[in-house]
């Protein structure tokens, strides 16, 4: 008798515990109306050429196809031109980029495929292959470089780099030829553990501050000579972001509150939290997003979920993802996305606000231990 109420129980509770899994996925994978979020718009000003750039070295781009499908819908659906350029399949077209880190190498072969491809005056935004669009209610004009601006890169939130990722250029002489300069900071940096091109770019940015901001560079690059790992190399862009700081600082009409300029307004870089910026990492409010955002960076298919740096969670049911529905005002519909990662752009703003305050403390810390406050 009593084994009969006991396998009753027992599958009772077997049944609810179904029903609360069930109720529980439902939940979690409740997704909003597209019009909920976005708002759809045309381009109000055409009269430029806007040209999106990704560039790869492995033909094999299926670790991104999210990032890259959302890059490939907004554009078909704005008609920006998106080229998506694999450098290895490209090796006999620019032999003289012989730079022998890739990260280097690219910068090369874009300076020489904007002047072999696009005409002078084409605004062109440079995009990592895992950066994509979670709000495409946003057009580019509204972050293109102005008046006599060249090149706008920004700051990363978490740290304190300037990206080398992402930034928005004019086709012109001026930035082919700092892109070339650029890629030729491969021969330029230590044999120790360098950062790359991310990090060898804020050495290179001391090309175009006024000379008496110079002096102290010397201090600096003792620290890249030294450099073990990516905890120096954040000791040695904080000494060089000091350095960076002041030189901006030199012409105050060159500075506002959310950038600071280099060269004459040239250069342009956007400060931590700026709402210029158009895109952030993912991982930095653990996938959570707001209608603010535009672009997320992080979007790569090996990290989803993954225990580790950089770790996301996939934000729109991706599975009903349709390019050929990227022509028309129904481009919108391949944007559906689950409830749980939506947010207010004040969370949002609360959350990455926490992340620029700890990454001040540490630049002040860091600033200390470079040596440059002695100098």
């Amino acid at each position: 008798m009593y084994s009969r109420i006991y396998i009753k129980v027992f599958l009772l509770l077997i049944l609810f515990s179904l029903v609360f899994i069930n109720i529980l996925y439902n939940t979690n994978n409740e997704t909003y109306p597209n019009s909920y979020v976005i708002i759809p718009q045309l381009r109000a000003n055409i009269s430029h050429d806007i040209k999106i750039v990704t560039i790869v070295n492995n033909p094999n781009t299926e670790k991104y196809k999210v990032a890259i499908s959302t890059i490939k819908c907004y554009a078909a659906y704005f008609r920006y031109d998106y080229i998506l350029i694999n450098t290895n399949e490209n090796d006999d077209l620019y032999e003289e980029c012989n730079q022998e880190d890739y990260m280097y190498r690219r910068h090369c072969f874009l300076a020489r495929y904007m002047e072999d491809n696009f005409k002078d005056g084409d605004m062109i935004l440079v995009l990592d292959a895992d950066i994509g669009i979670i709000n495409p209610s946003y057009v580019l004009e509204q972050f293109m470089p102005r008046n006599n601006e060249e090149i706008i890169f920004y700051e990363r939130i978490f740290n304190h780099e300037i990206m080398a990722g992402s930034f928005f250029l004019r086709n012109s002489d001026y930035t082919r030829k700092f892109l070339l300069n650029w890629a030729n900071y491969d021969s330029k940096h230590p044999k120790s553990f360098d950062g790359r091109d991310n990090v060898g770019l804020h050495y290179f940015l001391l090309d175009y501050i006024p000379d008496e901001f110079k002096r102290k560079k010397k201090t600096c690059y003792k620290l890249w000579e030294r450099s073990k790992n990516w905890k120096d190399c954040s000791v040695f862009v904080a000494c060089l972001k000091y350095i960076i700081n002041h030189a901006s600082s030199y012409e105050k009409l060159l500075v506002g509150d959310d950038y600071y300029t280099l060269d004459n307004g040239r250069i342009k870089i956007l400060k931590k939290g700026s709402q210029k910026v158009w895109v952030r990492d993912v991982w930095l409010t653990d996938s959570l997003w707001s209608r603010n955002d535009f672009m997320l960076h992080g979007l790569k298919q090996d990290t989803i979920g993954y225990f580790g740096f950089g770790s996301w969670h996939l934000p729109i049911k991706f599975e009903e993802f349709d390019l050929n529905s990227c022509y028309s005002v129904n481009y919108i519909n391949n944007w559906v996305y689950y409830k749980k990662y939506f947010t207010t752009n004040r969370r949002v703003r609360s959350l990455l606000n926490e992340t620029i305050t700890q990454t001040r403390k540490l630049y002040q810390e860091e600033l200390k231990k470079s040596g440059i406050l002695s100098y």
